[in-house]
């Protein structure tokens, strides 16, 4: 029992702590998981930008996955989407792109700065990348 990490509910924590609530996912776990997910995420984003936009591939250079990295992807799709006009049936609401960009941009940064996710961060961001790998 020595070296257990301990989980402890949620309202024992003070809410201006800067260290994120303990996980039972060792670190060296969930960061293989953190980085594993950035690899498939941007293969997943290259692969949908070759199919549907490649000329935005091609202006950018990519021409592999891991040339593609979340943001950038996030951005010039930002800037394809604002310069065309989509229909509205096709269209993700904005609250929830911006979730998903966010969840999705913050697995890439946790992975590349090795940052500890808590418990609930963790699986937010396991499903945000569900969804945008669907998407």
């Amino acid at each position: 029992m020595g070296g257990e990490v301990k989980n402890l509910p949620v309202e024992t924590m003070p809410k201006s702590s800067t260290q994120p609530l303990p996980t039972s996912l060792p670190f060296p776990a969930q960061y293989r998981i953190l980085r594993a997910l950035q690899q498939r995420l941007e293969r997943s984003a290259f692969e949908s930008i070759q199919k549907w936009h490649p000329q935005l591939a091609q202006a950018n250079g990519w021409d592999c996955a891991e040339k593609v990295e979340l943001y950038m992807a996030f951005r010039a799709l930002d800037r394809k989407c604002r310069s065309h006009s989509i229909s509205g049936s096709t269209r993700i609401p904005k609250k929830a792109v911006s979730r998903l960009r966010a969840d999705v941009v913050g697995i890439r940064h946790a992975a590349v700065h090795r940052q500890l996710q808590d418990h609930r961060r963790l699986l937010q961001q396991l499903h945000s990348a569900r969804e945008f790998a669907t998407v």
